[in-house]
């Protein structure tokens, strides 16, 4: 039997998760898919946890200065789902992820007509890969992030959304259903 990939060692299957902000189908401002997940309050991440601690001390040997986790708190952001005290983790891939339905096969994206099914509320799980950047010689903060790979939704979820539906907008108008029928009456005369 073959050995595992650094890569393979560094995958992780996440707990289920909100879909916030999804980048899923084109890049984002950052030029790169993404999606945030907001982990609720049971969420079990200790295999992320200790995966992310193995990354750093592979890389670093001790967590180095100004250290930048992948688990933040929700509490700060000021969105519609974000809970203080849960955790969000942001991943980010240079690919497109693949999606899959709750039945680990239906492929969810726009070449299936179906990419709506995926969105920002819904619950998912993700495939990703844990990595070490920045430190001593680069320009950035040294941390450990998740890269995406693929994603399962599990569950429909409240959307997070601003949007209002069209019901919600608009109160019904009186006499509107005998102005119809109207119409169509006077619709027939001519035909």
């Amino acid at each position: 039997m073959s050995e595992k990939s650094d890569e393979q060692k560094r995958k992780i299957v996440t707990p289920r998760f909100r879909v916030s902000f999804p980048s899923v189908y084109e890049k984002g401002r950052n030029g790169k898919y993404s999606v945030i997940a907001l982990f609720p309050a049971d969420a079990d991440l200790l295999a992320m946890r200790k995966l992310a601690t193995a990354v750093m001390k592979e890389k670093w040997g001790e967590k180095p200065h100004n250290f930048r986790s992948p688990f933040r708190d929700q509490g700060e952001k000021k969105y519609d789902g974000y809970e203080p005290g849960n955790v969000f983790i942001t991943m980010r891939s240079k690919t497109r992820p693949g999606i899959v339905g709750p039945d680990g096969r239906t492929i969810i994206g726009p070449e299936h007509d179906n990419e709506e099914e995926f969105y920002a509320g819904c619950w998912a799980r993700a495939t990703c890969v844990a990595f070490a950047y920045g430190g001593e010689g680069t320009d950035y903060t040294p941390g450990v992030s998740f890269a995406l790979h693929n994603l399962q939704k599990v569950a429909d979820g409240e959307p997070f959304s601003s949007k209002h539906k069209p019901e919600d907008d608009f109160p019904p108008i009186e006499g509107a259903a005998e102005q119809d029928d109207e119409t169509a009456r006077s619709l027939e005369d001519l035909l």
